[in-house]
């Protein structure tokens, strides 16, 4: 694997993360805490387009967040577990390309 291909795919899990999390507040009716669920993930953005290895490496604090939010509504909430599941799976994914990246692009010796 080469560093465009992570830092793509990093990026595009990074913005479905952000849309599932968005539209599964939105569907439970809490439109507000959807967006401020996922206002932190705008945040590295900047940096993880750029190539930055510092923000990949502190994103990854970032998404075990996003992990903690998928495995507690994955066990509390049945009626949203599909959800739950879903972003439990792709913060899970963010987190596998984030690391990744950084092994990826790593400096040579």
């Amino acid at each position: 694997m080469n560093e465009q291909l992570t830092r793509r795919a990093t990026i595009g899990l990074l913005v479905a993360l952000a849309a599932v999390v968005v539209a599964g507040q939105i569907a439970a009716g809490r439109p507000l805490i959807g967006v401020a669920l996922a206002l932190p993930l705008a945040v590295p953005l900047p940096g993880l387009a750029s190539g930055r290895r510092y923000t990949y490496a502190w994103t990854t604090m970032l998404v075990a967040a996003y992990i903690g939010l998928g495995l507690v509504e994955t066990v509390a909430s049945p009626a949203g577990r599909s959800w739950a599941v879903t972003t439990l799976l792709l913060a899970f994914g963010l987190f596998l390309m984030l690391v990744l990246h950084l092994r990826v692009s790593r400096p040579t010796t």
